[in-house]
């Protein structure tokens, strides 16, 4: 086992005997271990937090010994953890008896001021024997910096590849307004922003691609992305990118003459979010590429606007595709994924499904809330496809149809497929085995719930006796909806409850509160309701009411003591029910509508009782 060290320097001053031990490393001479036995050391492996990072971050560097000693009395061996030749830090870690252990032996790096360059981690321990590990390595990259880019004004440089190509992994490139004829290769992890959307432009001049995207983690936001041409290989592309991790967001604006986004060769983990891809002849392009998100982006006047190709796991949400020829073709073995909250408007064609054999059809999607409307065309089937999914139960539902001419029948406040929920009571027919048995009689909007108020029936309270709490919760959006709404007291959970709600209603529910567990002291009340699926204004999800004070029963006007001035609130209030005009609910004390004898006795029980 192992000992403190107080009770160790006593005794290794008893024993009073030292055997030196010599180290390969130049800091090794003034080190010694007290060894009445033998200690057998292997090291198994040395970790490091952070193989790649910045200078200045600290590292923790844990070397794990597998230690087995047959001491006689107490005895330490010595670990000690190195970048090149330099020390790291040195630890001794003491043993009695007789055992064998797995011991981990944390070393912090802190690397201010290491020069940037790749290092050597090693760890080395010593007691009878001396044994030796080598880790690899650590880069230590300079400290993370913005290059500013400006075609025609003072900055680090003029075109946005000598940027990249000076950039250090972690840094950041802001280009200034200006056209740049560029076609970039990025294969560091950067983040690359543009002053302005509308000003910035990269132009391919339509030859291949304009931006190639190489490395993971990286960050494309505020550009305009034009002129990319036909490529010996066909896929020329605004963005093309071969990698994971990577962010196309917020503002960019993609014209070009094939792709706009081209995600190839088992790229993941992707989002392309929240861009303007106008007047390309197609969109966005999965090849290969399973894990990414596909989210906000506003698709217009493309052959198709996003196309799965042996594309599985991938998730498009909240897009919206007009005025093409297809607004998404889902082919050849795309599995798993989920197309929701789309709007397909005014194409020849909203979905186009199918694969070139019964093989390899794509299967397993699943197609709900999203909007079909005025496309020639809502679905197209070719001649292989699989089983997909066109709903998502009750009351979720499926998707909203312009040609449904179905009824939503109002049958009173029975909450029931047949009620008057927003959903259709009859199905859609897309053909004999596609049906969205939950068609959606509006155009799907992001749901909205509202946590509107929370009070409690006494703002003092004895420990261990519970309040009544009223809740006032509110569907706000256009169709039926589950409510589930946590219940805190600070952050201690007091309940769960949940609640089915039509369209535009509210919903006042009271219940009392077990608080029996909680401490004496202040609480503050508060509801918190989980985000239904797609919910963009999550500001009024949660809300926090009445503060409370838990104190003594029979403490009436919290001054954490049960006295006089106590008897006196009571007496004064005494005879009083609820309806009353003078009804101060605090004074009854056991919550049953009315101070009577029974209150004053358990004022009596604890007269006189105090805490701080």
């Amino acid at each position: 086992m192992r000992v403190g060290i107080s009770s160790l320097a006593l005794a290794l001053l008893i024993l009073g005997s030292a055997i030196p031990v010599s180290l390969p490393f130049s800091s090794a001479g003034n080190s010694q271990s007290i060894l009445f036995g033998t200690i057998i050391l292997e090291i198994i492996d040395v970790n490091v937090s952070q193989n790649t990072t910045h200078a200045g971050v600290v590292i923790d560097v844990v070397t794990t010994v597998n230690a087995s000693w047959d001491v006689i009395d107490f005895s330490g061996f010595h670990v000690e953890t190195y970048y090149d030749s330099q020390l790291i830090d040195s630890h001794v870690v003491y043993v009695v008896g007789t055992g064998q252990e797995i011991i981990n032996v944390t070393s912090v790096w802190n690397t201010t001021g290491v020069e940037p360059g790749l290092y050597t981690i090693s760890a080395i321990a010593y007691g009878s024997n001396i044994d030796n590990y080598v880790d690899g390595f650590v880069q230590i990259l300079p400290p993370p910096r913005t290059w500013i880019v400006d075609d025609d004004g003072p900055a680090d440089f003029s075109t946005i590849q000598e940027a990249i190509n000076a950039a250090w992994d972690g840094d950041t490139i802001f280009v200034r307004n200006g056209t740049y004829n560029e076609h970039l290769i990025i294969n560091k992890t950067l983040m690359l922003a543009g002053e302005n959307r509308t000003g910035v432009v990269i132009d391919g001049n339509e030859t291949g691609r304009v931006v190639s995207v190489f490395a993971d983690n990286c960050t494309i936001t505020g550009f305009t992305v034009r002129g990319g041409g036909f490529t010996p290989w066909g896929s020329d592309s605004g963005i093309y990118m071969a990698s994971s991790n990577n962010f196309v967001t917020n503002d960019n604006l993609i014209n070009n003459k094939d792709w706009a986004v081209w995600l190839e060769n088992s790229s993941s983990n992707n989002t392309v979010s929240n861009n303007l891809i106008a007047n390309n002849w197609r969109g966005i392009y999965l090849n290969h590429s399973a894990a990414n998100t596909i989210a906000g982006n506003n698709i217009t006047d493309a052959n198709q606007g996003i196309c799965f190709e042996s594309s599985s796991f991938n998730v498009v949400w909240n897009n919206d595709m007009s005025e093409g020829a297809t607004g998404i073709a889902v082919y050849d073995s795309s599995l798993n994924n989920s197309v929701t909250c789309n709007t397909f408007s005014d194409n020849s064609m909203g979905v186009d499904v199918g694969g070139q054999s019964a093989v390899d059809c794509p299967s397993n999607n699943t197609f709900y809330h999203n909007n079909f409307i005025g496309n020639y065309e809502d679905i197209r089937f070719l001649t292989f496809f699989g089983t997909n999914s066109w709903e998502n139960g009750y009351p979720s539902g499926g998707n909203y149809w312009s040609d449904y001419n179905g009824t939503d029948l109002y049958l009173g406040p029975v909450q029931d497929q047949l009620g008057s929920d927003g959903v259709g009571d009859t199905p859609y027919l897309i053909d004999a085995t596609n049906i969205d048995h939950y068609p959606l009689m509006n155009p799907w909007t992001p749901p909205d719930s509202a946590a509107l108020d929370i009070s409690s029936s006494r703002t003092i309270i004895g420990q261990g006796f519970s309040p009544n709490v009223t809740v006032l919760l509110e569907n706000q959006g256009n169709k039926i909806e589950e409510l589930n709404a946590t219940f805190y007291a600070n952050d201690t959970f007091i309940g769960y409850q949940t609640f089915m709600l039509r369209s535009n209603n509210s919903i006042t529910y009271s219940s009392n509160w077990n608080l029996s567990s909680l401490a004496k002291g202040n609480y503050s009340l508060s509801i918190y309701i989980a985000p239904l699926e797609g919910e963009t204004d999550l500001n009024d999800n949660s809300l926090s009411g009445n503060w409370i004070f838990i104190t003594i029963a029979g403490d009436l006007n919290g001054d954490k003591i049960v006295d006089i001035y106590d008897a006196i609130i009571l007496a004064n209030h005494f005879g009083f029910n609820r309806y009353h005009p003078a009804w101060n609910p605090n004074v009854d004390l056991n919550d049953d509508g009315l101070i009577d004898l029974f209150d004053a006795i358990l004022l009596a029980a604890n007269y006189g009782e105090s805490w701080t």
